[in-house]
């Protein structure tokens, strides 16, 4: 069964009331039904709390909203209902707040678009499209931010969330009200407030984009169907940075790319065939890519034709660690540069075909290479300190097995069932 993200037993009223008290000063309403809607609401120099609420029913929707100074809000309710019209515009709305308690909440039905710009402070935004031609843009600066987007249902979805900040205004741990928590690849349990971004896209080409840089950095990106992209940057994180990405079809890719004095992890999960994960981390650094059936999904088909590539170098004098599962035909490369480096691969399938590359430099390197059935091939490089390799070909004809390991403590195993096959190690 694919995850998806839910704010499960969190009411969206909550969510938002959880930013700021309202206090006196700006208020403005608008309700419009009926056909060729727009509006605008425009509270320059709001010097309290100026919340904006804008509902437009069935026709050909528009909205705004400008709301700067202290205690913004901001509701925009637009519709489209069995996604009638499509476009001129249908949909649209902007909002921007510059100041300081931010909140902007968008639901959008039929059509779509969406941009929202908040600078400073507690911003959350939350945008859920549901959709036709979706397309939506969140970009926070300041420290506690969420910003979550929700696209359904077909046609063309686009998601960008950019963040930057300290991103540690609300960590409550676990159970706390008002909290989302994930827990995904991270060495305890760690719940985090509004410091994260999820993108959760179900229809077809869906793009998800991610770009982080505070303290804490959490994304999640969530994507169903066939050659969708996923995308998360992360920066600067001083504690650490976890980026999550879920694919379910055929012909994905996801790419991810974190950097940070904290710990890194990541965990990809693809089922379907042909997917392509990329993973690049710099610091103390932990990935985890998952290509098939494997504990994340139940059921389902194995995945075959996947390709994975893990690039970690430690700037953090700690630990990288690695760990890929794949089925057949399938190719992974890993690359560890520093301290105590450990890849793990796994490649399981009847059919064979798939290859592994270990390349690891520098300190503790162990490497863990097991593949079922034949014609797969596993080449492992090791140079300096302590050397360990363990290749694992259990059944079939016609493996392949190359071991090369330079200086210090080297020790190789190589174990291979069936016939045909043949092992090369060079100490």
């Amino acid at each position: 069964m694919f995850k998806k993200i839910i704010l499960g037993g969190v009411s969206t009223a909550a969510i938002l009331m959880a930013g700021s008290a309202l206090a006196a000063g700006s208020t403005s309403t608008v309700h419009q039904t009926g056909t060729s809607q727009s509006a605008g609401v425009d509270q320059t120099g709001s010097s309290s709390g100026a919340v904006s609420t804008i509902t437009q029913s069935d026709g050909y929707n528009n909205a705004g909203v400008v709301q700067s100074g202290a205690g913004n809000h901001a509701t925009i309710d637009q519709s489209q209902g069995a996604f009638g019209v499509v476009r001129f515009p249908s949909n649209l709305s902007n909002s921007t707040q510059s100041g300081v308690n931010g909140v902007v909440t968008v639901t959008q039905v039929g059509n779509s678009t969406s941009t929202i710009n908040q600078g400073g402070s507690s911003e959350h935004a939350i945008v859920i499209q549901n959709n036709n031609l979706s397309t939506s843009s969140i970009s926070q600066t300041g420290s506690s931010e969420l910003g979550l987007v929700n696209q359904e249902g077909g046609t063309g979805n686009t998601a960008a969330i950019a963040q930057s900040g300290s991103g540690d205004g609300i960590d409550q741990g676990a159970g706390a009200g008002g909290n989302l928590a994930w827990q995904e690849n991270l060495p305890t349990n760690q719940a985090y407030g509004f410091d994260g971004a999820v993108i959760n896209q179900i229809g077809s080409n869906n793009t998800g984009s991610v770009i982080q840089d505070g303290v804490h950095n959490f994304a999640d990106v969530s994507q169903e169907g066939n050659s969708n992209y996923g995308s998360t940057t992360q920066g600067s994180g001083v504690d650490h940075s976890d980026a999550v990405m879920y694919q379910l079809g055929d012909s994905n890719t996801v790419a991810l790319v974190q950097s940070g004095v904290g710990t890194s992890y990541s965990t990809v999960a693809q089922q379907g065939n042909s997917n392509q994960a990329y993973a690049n981390q710099a610091g103390s650094n932990r990935s985890v890519i998952l290509q098939g059936t494997t504990a994340e999904f139940t059921g389902g088909p194995a995945s075959n034709g996947s390709f994975a590539s893990v690039n970690q170098t430690n700037t953090g004098g700690a630990q990288n660690t690695s760990r890929v599962e794949q089925h057949a035909a399938s190719i992974a490369y890993v690359t560890q540069v520093g301290v105590n480096n450990a890849s793990q691969v796994l490649q399981t399938s009847l059919s064979g075909g798939s290859r592994a590359d270990v390349y690891q430099l520098a300190y503790n390197n162990v490497s863990t290479v097991t593949q079922n059935s034949g014609s797969n091939q596993a080449t492992v490089n090791q140079w300096s300190n302590d050397n360990h390799s363990d290749v694992t070909q259990e059944i079939g004809t016609f493996n392949t097995a190359t071991v090369n390991q330079f200086t210090s403590g080297n020790t190789s195993t190589v174990y291979q069932g069936g016939s045909g096959n043949v092992t090369y190690v060079y100490q």
